[in-house]
């Protein structure tokens, strides 16, 4: 039986591939032997080979994720972005089969990460690339732009990817590309940053300093949530004495902020600026 482009797109979306429709054309008239419009069996598996590796293994990465809120945003921002410039998954896990099985696999201790995103397994992080490989000051500019494209790519898909950092560059074939959008947010229609962060890379706008009430109010917001978040996101005071807090806010099931008129600062909207603050630390690291 022939497949057309539509009923291509189908069967590799069961792969988990979700290209643009400029890059799905590119893709079908790769394997468009004929140029008929048609692709047939045989075709379609030398595509499968081509991108998933003919020996029978393929190796691949679980991501066990803890919070739904980051799931499905990770999920939701890699709907629209080609892989040559991000690890694109293979898959999304989180049906009540998969809860329990993660439950049931006592040796690992899982039970609280109900949701999986499986990704093709890369080769090394920028970070190790840096400590184990020594790139030259003639190959750092090529990371660079390889890096550069990347965080272009997201922003021409109106996506801020929202924690850039060395450890979620991977190089996959000979690109390194950007990896962890679970703190991603859409630049076009009002979504806040810093949902969730890495506070070595954000930029000064994105720290609030609070009076002492100030402090007590925003570390109250906080209470009773998740064990590991009140020690990352609450207020705290410097050796001055100064009460300094990063401008988080907790998040619902379905990702809405949750009760931002309780916080002691305004929450700022994302923006591709806050990206570009990252990666300049990120090429200060690289470069000096």
């Amino acid at each position: 039986m022939k497949r057309d482009v539509t009923e291509f797109a189908a069967l590799a979306s069961r792969f988990g591939f979700s290209w643009t429709d400029e890059e799905l054309k590119r893709q079908f008239a790769r394997i468009d032997a004929h140029k008929s419009g048609f692709i047939d069996q045989a075709e379609f598996l030398e595509f499968c080979k081509s991108v998933l590796g003919s020996g029978g293994n393929r190796k691949v990465v679980i991501k066990f994720m803890k919070q739904k809120d980051q799931f499905e945003r990770e999920r939701a921002s890699q709907t629209d972005l080609e892989s040559r410039y991000v690890i694109r998954a293979s898959a999304f896990l989180s049906s009540p089969e998969f809860a329990t099985a993660v439950k049931s696999d006592e040796e690992h201790e899982l039970a609280d990460y109900p949701h999986g995103i499986v990704l093709p397994a890369g080769d090394r992080n920028l970070l190790s690339i840096f400590q184990s490989e020594r790139p030259s000051t003639a190959e750092i500019p090529l990371l660079v732009k390889q890096v550069t494209e990347a965080v272009h790519h997201l922003h021409s898909k109106d996506l801020m990817h929202g924690d850039i950092k060395m450890n979620n560059v991977v190089r996959q074939g000979n690109r390194l590309c950007l990896m962890d959008f679970d703190a991603a947010a859409s630049l076009s229609n009002g979504s806040l940053a810093c949902a969730k962060f890495s506070s070595g890379v954000l930029p000064p706008e994105m720290f609030a300093k609070l009076t002492k009430d100030e402090k007590g109010k925003y570390n109250k917001y906080w209470n009773g949530d998740d064990e590991e978040l009140p020690e990352k996101c609450c207020a705290k005071t410097t050796k001055r004495g100064k009460h300094m807090a990063v401008k988080t806010f907790a998040v619902e099931d379905d990702d809405t902020p949750r009760d931002l008129d309780a916080l002691p600062f305004e929450p700022l909207e994302a923006s591709s600026s806050l990206d570009v603050w990252s990666l300049g630390c990120m090429l200060f690291m690289m470069c000096t």
